[in-house]
């Protein structure tokens, strides 16, 4: 399996973005989806594109799901952004 990385999302195979479910904390990554049709399919985050620094150092980075498209917003430590910069795009 091949990874590219393409506009602040992994990329695999036949276009199919990889859920970030993984970075977000245990509440929004388990939570069920509206969006689903059983309604207990969990939310399939996907970065949103936006990302902000604050005056801590801290990154926060909009997320979505693709299914409901919720929205969420969570604060990385400049630690863990260096980590996954890559993934979720860089800061201007």
């Amino acid at each position: 399996m091949w990874l590219t990385f393409v506009s602040k999302s992994i990329i695999i195979n036949k276009g199919e973005k990889m859920k970030l479910n993984y970075l977000l904390p245990d509440k929004e990554a388990t939570e069920n989806c509206d969006g689903s049709r059983t309604k207990l399919r969990k939310h399939s985050w996907l970065a949103g594109g936006q990302i902000r620094k604050s005056i801590d150092g801290s990154v926060g980075v909009e997320f979505f799901c693709k299914r409901c498209e919720r929205r969420y917003w969570h604060f990385f430590n400049p630690e863990e952004y260096e980590t996954y910069k890559n993934i979720l795009g860089k800061v201007a």
